[in-house]
C-alpha cells in the first residue's frame, strides 16, 4: 500500500483522521468492526440509539449486534462483551459521520462508556445478508493467521459441514488514524487499536450446533493454523 493513499477529515480544531488504504478499498463499502466492552452499558446503548440517526443520514447502517454469552476457543487477552458491526459505503462517508457536529456531541457518551475499544475497517470477502430468522444464533471467531485465506476456508468448509452458515467474513482493509497537534507539541499520529485483522460471523439454529462445531477436529486444526484468535456465542441484538 502507497503511504499516499488516503483520504482525511479535520474532526476539530486540534484533531484530523485519517483513512489509509488500497484507493479501491477506501472508495468501496466498508465494515467497521466494533469490539469493545462497556461502563455502563446503559449508556453505551443511549449512545448507539442517538447515534442511528447521524449514521442513517450518512447511508449507513448496522450490519450486526450482539454480545457474548460464552467464549469457545482462543486469547482471553483479546475477549470484549460486545461486537458491533457498522457498514459504510465508502470511507468518505464514514469521515462525513465523524465530522458530523451532532455526531460529534453525543460521542462525547460513548468515550464515557466504552473501555478496551477496538476498531478496524475491513472489506467483506462475500455478498452476503444476515439470515432473517429471528431464532438465529451466532458466533464470532477474530484471528490472526500468516496464510488468513487458507484459515478463511478452512473454517468455513468446517461450517458448511455441519450445516452452519457463514453470514460475515471480513479482512482489514482500510487503516485508521488520528493526527493530534497542540499549540506546545509537535504533530502526532496514532493508530487506532484493534485486536486482529480478520473476523468471521457463523450463524447457526442453536448454541450446541456451534459448540459441536468448535469442538471437531476440523475446527481445531483451523485454529490451530492461526498465530491468533479469541471465538464466542453471541446473543444478538440487531
Amino acid at each position: 500500500m502507497n503511504q499516499n493513499d488516503f483520504v482525511e477529515r479535520q474532526i476539530t480544531s486540534s484533531m484530523k483522521m485519517i483513512l489509509r488504504g488500497d484507493p479501491q478499498h477506501l472508495s468501496e463499502p466498508l465494515f467497521a468492526i466494533n469490539w469493545f466492552d462497556t461502563r455502563p452499558a446503559w449508556l453505551y446503548h443511549l449512545y448507539n440509539f442517538l447515534a442511528s440517526s447521524r449514521l442513517k443520514k450518512i447511508g449507513g447502517r448496522a450490519y450486526f449486534k450482539g454480545q457474548v454469552t460464552r467464549t469457545l476457543s482462543g486469547d482471553e487477552t483479546i475477549a470484549r462483551k460486545h461486537l458491533l458491526i457498522v457498514n459504510y459505503p465508502s470511507a468518505n462517508h464514514f469521515l462525513s459521520l465523524v465530522a458530523d457536529k451532532v455526531f460529534l456531541a453525543f460521542s462525547v457518551l460513548r468515550m464515557l462508556s466504552v473501555r478496551r475499544f477496538s476498531f478496524v475497517m475491513h472489506r467483506r470477502l462475500e455478498e452476503k445478508e444476515l439470515p432473517r430468522d429471528a431464532d438465529r444464533v451466532y458466533a464470532v471467531v477474530h484471528f490472526a493467521a500468516d496464510e488468513p485465506q487458507t484459515v478463511l476456508q478452512m473454517i468455513e468448509t468446517t461450517a458448511s459441514d455441519l450445516n452452519i452458515d457463514v453470514a460475515f467474513k471480513g479482512q482489514e482493509s482500510v487503516r485508521v488514524f488520528t493526527e493530534s497537534q497542540s499549540k506546545d507539541s509537535p504533530v502526532t499520529e496514532n493508530a487506532m487499536e484493534f485486536v486482529t485483522p480478520s473476523t468471521m460471523l457463523l450463524a447457526a439454529a442453536n448454541d450446541e450446533q456451534l459448540i459441536e462445531c468448535f469442538r471437531s477436529d476440523a475446527m481445531q486444526n483451523a485454529l490451530a493454523s492461526t498465530t491468533q484468535h479469541y471465538a464466542a456465542l453471541l446473543r444478538r441484538s440487531v
